[in-house]
């Protein structure tokens, strides 16, 4: 809508200077140039699309009409450049305004047919043919390009979609391929051993064991269940927030704790996790729940593909914003693989073959999280040697001693 305005500001300005080469009435000039300067505002200051839709609706019927009174009426390129409010009006409208935009049109035309069919030449007439004949052509090369710099755009956007909804369900025919085999191993895991472990003949530390591994796959089914729902709320936008006053410091322990347990329980010893914060606590106003979420999100990636070495956590209080990050010493991100790492659905690393369990929304799932929020998320990795993933809070913190 703003790149209209900005469009027709450029070609009102060129309209300007073929009437001022053309010598007419000094009138002609300031409508074009009137046109001009009220789009470049719009296009500049305005931000509400729909005060930018009206301001432009009405300034364009009333251009219409002062050019058709001071520009020679039907003689001159009126009817030319009403094709361009007639494209207008049908881009950016639709059902009832539509119908009654396109009625008050008409009602605009038959009104100085009328006119005209009683007076000729009414709105007066050109000094010579030869510049009727240059300001005909002039304005029908300019609505011309306007116009087909339109339907370019249209044509242009009209691709974009279609493109965008073939890879949309390419990635949701790879979810559901996906989403089957996640479904399906941990119920078969549960069904098969619960049909164990009622088996009287197996011995109690195999039962716990049992027992366990339905814990664990239940839990799994129930993040993954949760995982769902949530990227649905967020393509609905109705994703909950709870905002309330938190202690990064506590938020940051208790993620560092959760993660030191997921490592014992996976059995990785040897990966030591860092908690790198600031000695003074850090009160923000945020929803807690969400970036715990988002931050054990990360933590999680980082202890999947994550064999040796250290994670660490932290964030870093800047001017107006606080930058949270977790970094691993994993096998890293080829390069190639970096487009893929926030759309929705996909895996990588060859993590199906590794055996590693995902549907390639937690990324997803975290960096739109925080984009609500009014932050942003990105990375940093080097293949072999780790990863890193930054998000940032744009929250003014208080210091507490």
């Amino acid at each position: 809508m703003k790149k209209t305005s900005l469009i027709v500001a450029f070609f009102s300005i060129l309209a300007s200077i073929g009437n001022i080469f053309l010598e007419f009435k000094i009138e002609i000039t300031i409508i074009s140039f009137l046109i001009a300067t009220v789009n470049y505002i719009i296009y500049k200051y305005c931000k509400n699309i729909i005060v930018v839709k009206s301001t432009l609706t009405f300034f364009a019927f009333l251009f219409f009409n002062l050019l058709w009174i001071h520009n020679f009426g039907s003689v001159g390129p009126a009817l030319i450049s009403s094709f361009f409010l007639i494209v207008f009006i049908t881009k950016f409208y639709n059902g009832r305004s539509l119908v009654f935009l396109l009625l008050l049109f008409l009602v605009n035309i038959t009104v100085f047919f009328y006119i005209d069919f009683q007076s000729n030449f009414y709105f007066g007439t050109y000094s010579t043919d030869e510049k009727r004949l240059i300001d005909l052509y002039m304005s029908f090369i300019i609505t011309s390009t306007v116009i087909v710099l339109y339907v370019y755009n249209t044509k242009i956007n009209y691709y974009s979609e279609v493109e965008n909804a073939r890879k949309s369900d390419s990635l949701k025919t790879a979810f559901l391929e996906n989403i089957s085999h996640e479904l399906r191993t941990p119920l078969n895991a549960i069904i098969g051993l619960s049909g164990i472990i009622i088996n009287k003949e197996i011995s109690a530390e195999k039962k716990k064991y049992y027992s366990q591994i339905i814990i664990d796959n239940n839990n799994y089914l129930l993040s993954l269940f949760d995982n769902i729902i949530d990227a649905s709320k967020i393509e609905s936008n109705q994703l909950d927030f709870n905002i309330s006053i938190l202690s990064l410091k506590e938020l940051f322990t208790d993620s560092k704790t959760y993660i030191e347990k997921e490592l014992e329980h996976r059995s990785k010893h040897e990966i030591r996790v860092i908690l790198d914060i600031p000695k003074h606590d850090t009160i923000i106003t945020s929803d807690k729940y969400r970036i715990s979420q988002v931050l054990n999100n990360l933590l999680s990636n980082a202890v999947k593909f994550t064999s040796f070495g250290q994670i660490t956590l932290g964030f870093v209080v800047k001017d107006n914003f606080i930058e949270c990050f977790v970094s691993d010493t994993g096998k890293g991100i080829k390069n190639e693989k970096y487009e893929l790492i926030f759309k929705r659905f996909s895996r990588i690393n060859d993590d199906s073959e590794l055996g590693i369990r995902g549907t390639g929304m937690g990324l997803y799932i975290s960096k739109r999280i925080i984009e609500i929020i009014g932050g942003e998320m990105f990375f940093d990795s080097e293949y072999g040697k780790g990863t890193k993933f930054t998000f940032t809070l744009p929250i003014k913190p208080i210091d507490v001693e």
